[in-house]
């Protein structure tokens, strides 16, 4: 009998050794140590555009109707540099329009321009729709 009783100890203390809810024989405390470095502003970032103006301003001279054909007439002029510095972009001194409007000549000032027609800061530039200098009814 006495090794009866030795097996049904064993079994009873083999569950509760395994169990994962067993209490902890050995109590670990960790310290933590927190360093706080002095505060200093983060530098901002660096806008290399600022200040740039994206659309080409239109003077209050022009009505509602000719503000509208211009900014079409300018969005449109846009796009189609922005279509044709692509083309030559991808197609470079292959392309029979190149040859065709720049000859033999490098591919990078068209693209440049065609860039610049694109992308360029239009700050300085203004349509109007008066004629303050007297440029238009002279020629």
């Amino acid at each position: 009998m006495p090794s009866l009783s030795i097996l049904a100890f064993l079994l009873a203390t083999t569950g509760t050794l395994s169990s994962p809810l067993q209490a902890r024989e050995v109590v670990v405390t960790v310290g933590q140590q927190t360093v706080v470095a002095a505060s200093t502003p983060s530098p901002a970032a660096f806008q290399w555009d600022s200040g740039a103006v994206a659309d080409i301003p239109i003077h209050p001279s022009c009505n509602a109707t000719q503000h509208t054909y211009i900014r079409n007439g300018l969005n449109e002029a846009i796009a189609l540099a922005a279509q044709a510095r692509d083309h030559l972009l991808r197609w470079g001194p292959n392309s029979p329009y190149k040859v065709k409007y720049f000859g033999n000549a490098s591919t990078a000032e068209p693209i440049g321009w065609y860039t610049r027609i694109v992308s360029a800061d239009r700050g300085n530039m203004t349509f109007r729709c008066d004629d303050p200098d007297r440029q238009c009814t002279t020629h």
